[in-house]
């Protein structure tokens, strides 16, 4: 039972990474005018976010169809993560003027760091509740 849901939960985040594509790329896909530069730079940042959010989410249901046990544990901590992410997305957008406005790591990279920290600490909790039964 939660194999069949896991698998399909996993290719809705695989679908989410070819749409969050198209939303990271709006004027290549159609979305954003090229004369319209608010357009293009919101849903820019909003598809950078959900696209490296979708491919953490695709690994980690992929690595928990194989150890369906750390479900419950883990289940707990995407949920958090999930918020922290949005916050931290959220909080690194770039801010206009000054010199020292864009201090610190742009949407992107934060994107890629979470995303590579979430799919770690999955690991992690695979790891920790089959040691656990052992």
């Amino acid at each position: 039972m939660f194999k069949k849901k896991l698998f399909w939960l996993a290719v809705l985040a695989f679908l989410g990474i070819i749409l969050s594509y198209f939303v990271k790329h709006p004027v290549a896909s159609g979305l954003c005018l090229s004369s319209e530069p608010s357009c293009i730079v919101n849903l820019s940042l909003f598809g950078i976010g959900m696209f490296y959010g979708m491919i953490g989410l695709t690994v980690s249901f992929a690595a928990l169809l194989f150890a369906p046990r750390a479900i419950s544990s883990w289940w707990g901590f995407a949920v958090l993560y999930a918020l922290f992410y949005i916050y931290r997305i959220i909080a690194t957008a770039p801010r206009p003027g000054g010199m020292f406005a864009n201090l610190g790591f742009s949407v992107q990279e934060t994107a890629m760091w979470l995303s590579v920290t979430f799919v770690v600490a999955t690991f992690g909790i695979i790891a920790w509740v089959y040691r656990k039964n052992k």
